[in-house]
């Protein structure tokens, strides 16, 4: 079976039983005597029986940054990324027509994060220069900006999209409101950098990442602080609460992920098997299914339920994977890293039984 691709770079993984190796722009499936991945003694039957997404062909490369790509998002309907690089713009591209449609300039420095809004209406950007920037992604004009004291590494929203959250430097995490811009909270715990926020999908809670190896899981009703989450042996850089809710998945340059029960406020479980710093870690929409990406470029797909890896390539040549993320309807992931480049895999998805 032969899957022809664009600008298809060496492409390693274990799908089903079979090897991926992708030559020049072709990328053929070899059968494999052993899958690494099976199911082990930790899953059961019915688990085990449940066919994940696998990510089987490169469909084509987004290239027109000057710097590296620190920061992907797709929009909510799934047509429009928007890219953030060191070359301190925004990048809108149209995955319909795979074409840069806008560029979003007025940041100074090198740009951390970049998100849209849940409705669609906004997109937020933060960066080296402290500040965040709220643009509208119809038209590509500036909306407003707000000036933060210290870099600011990470920016998201709130699932009802009214609050902007905001991970700075100085290791406090702020909350502004989306429509004034005015200060509402300032979260205080960690004791050194933060790097990351994730929201819960019900937006009750919020999740920091820290330079200081914790996660603090902090309740948005009264801005108090709920738990922290200590394991982690180096500093904390990606987050991503399941669909559910109920599961938070951290990577961190300690090179393992580690999935946190939300009730019971513990570790159920440390995956290792990347051999670099993880710097993103994303759920799929729907699938049963993680992606983290680390420092050599490396992606790896894993079970989100056992831990067990079903896939894993090189996605980026010579690069660092700094950020990845799955398109709504879970059937397209992009990585994106130090090349400037991003890239869309597709998926093959089986639906939930």
């Amino acid at each position: 079976m032969l899957y022809i691709c664009k600008k298809q770079p060496a492409l390693f993984g274990i799908v089903a039983g079979l090897i991926i190796i992708a030559i020049g722009c072709a990328a053929v499936l070899t059968p494999l005597p052993f899958v690494s991945g099976e199911p082990n003694d930790k899953e059961s039957p019915k688990e085990a029986a449940k066919e994940l997404p696998v990510a089987d062909a490169l469909l084509r490369t987004l290239t027109g940054h000057e710097g590296s790509i620190r920061s992907i998002a797709f929009s909510p309907d799934g047509k429009t990324i928007a890219s953030a690089s060191d070359d301190a713009t925004v990048m809108l591209w149209d995955i319909t027509t795979d074409t840069a449609k806008a560029a979003l300039k007025g940041h100074t420095k090198r740009i951390w994060s970049v998100v849209f809004s849940p409705d669609g209406k906004m997109l937020a950007s933060c960066g080296d220069d402290s500040m965040i920037k709220i643009w509208d992604p119809a038209s590509g004009k500036e909306i407003s900006t707000i000036q933060n004291q210290s870099i600011v590494w990470a920016v998201c929203f709130s699932p009802d999209s009214k609050i902007i959250a905001a991970a700075n430097n100085d290791g406090t995490v702020k909350l502004w409101n989306a429509a004034t811009g005015k200060e509402t909270a300032v979260l205080k715990g960690h004791s050194a950098q933060c790097f990351v926020l994730a929201f819960s999908p019900d937006g009750k809670t919020l999740a920091s990442g820290s330079h200081d190896n914790t996660i603090i899981l902090w309740n948005l009703a009264d801005a108090s602080k709920i738990c922290a989450f200590s394991g982690h042996n180096h500093l904390v850089f990606a987050l991503d609460f399941s669909p559910d809710g109920k599961t938070l998945a951290s990577g961190s340059f300690d090179t393992t992920l580690k999935l946190w029960d939300i009730a019971s406020r513990k570790n159920i479980r440390t995956i290792e098997g990347h051999t670099a710093w993880v710097r993103t870690v994303k759920y799929h929409p729907t699938a049963n299914l993680i992606a983290s990406g680390d420092q050599e470029g490396v992606l790896r797909l894993w079970n989100a339920t056992t831990g067990v890896e079903t896939q894993n390539f090189l996605a980026h040549e010579q690069s660092w994977l700094h950020s990845l993320c799955f398109n709504p309807a879970g059937t397209i992931l992009a990585t994106a890293g130090t090349d400037g480049a991003i890239s869309l895999w597709r998926l093959k998805v089986t639906e939930k039984k």
